[in-house]
């Protein structure tokens, strides 16, 4: 008996640890210095900005190409798995791959006056970041394109070829899904939004079936936020992810 109440005892103590680990984690990080396995930095460019967001056990990047998977942390340790990327082509592929591949490697991690940094073995490689503050909730309005689009967690669709937008005025939307116009009323209470009534022309064309999965998701989404001046709405259960930026 007293063997499994120690059981118990410290499976409550790493899940407590854990719970802690996810909540100094959480919220989104800016890169701000890389360095390689033989201590080697990495220059940056200066956009994209590279991001890392930490959310109950899911971690997100953003370096052109949006990357996801999961994370396990303690009270120093950390273990990185990417699982998804978009797989767009891009001239900052080659930092972008770097920054997953030691972000990987990372198997400690430390929180001082907002600065994350992650290590490997002997301190190497070692990746620091500063905490980067969401822009205040705000009039969501203009034109927008897609860029990206994940359905049930890491389900990337590769777009068409027509741009897919979102136009949004007041408390109305409308757009294109790649084929046929759309419209729909719009709702916003600070940062949450409901997408009702939305209603397309019927024409058929190659890529319906992307433009569907496209107004379901954005039929779901409940939430906002931007990154990098980017526009990204969210379901309820975090499951499918619309990535826009700003048509100027």
């Amino acid at each position: 008996m007293k063997k499994k109440i120690a059981i118990l005892i410290s499976i409550v103590l790493v899940l407590s640890v854990s719970v802690i680990a996810q909540s100094k984690l959480a919220g989104s990080w800016l890169l701000v210095s890389m360095t390689d396995e033989q201590g080697k930095e990495i220059s940056l460019p200066k956009t994209p900005e590279i991001t890392m967001t930490f959310d109950k056990g899911k971690i997100g990047a953003r370096v052109c190409n949006n990357i996801s998977g999961k994370y396990s942390a303690g009270k120093k340790s950390i273990k990185i798995d990417f699982t998804m990327s978009t797989l767009m082509a891009c001239l900052e592929i080659t930092v972008e791959r770097d920054f997953e591949r030691l972000a990987e490697l990372a198997t400690t991690y430390s929180i001082i006056n907002n600065e994350l940094i992650l290590s490997g073995k002997k301190n190497k490689p070692i990746l620091k970041f500063k905490k980067k503050i969401d822009e205040e909730a705000k009039i969501l309005s203009g034109k927008w394109k897609l860029i990206s689009m994940v359905l049930e967690k890491d389900m990337a669709i590769p777009l068409s070829e027509k741009p897919i937008t979102l136009n949004i005025s007041k408390n109305k939307i409308g757009g294109n899904g790649g084929c046929n116009s759309y419209g729909g009323d719009f709702l916003q209470k600070g940062k949450t939004v409901k997408f009702s009534r939305i209603l397309s022309t019927k024409m058929w064309c190659d890529n319906g079936v992307i433009e569907s999965q496209y107004l379901n998701a954005l039929g779901k989404s409940v939430s906002y936020r931007f990154i990098n001046e980017q526009l990204i709405l969210t379901d309820e259960k975090k499951e499918n992810t619309l990535v826009f930026e700003e048509i100027k």
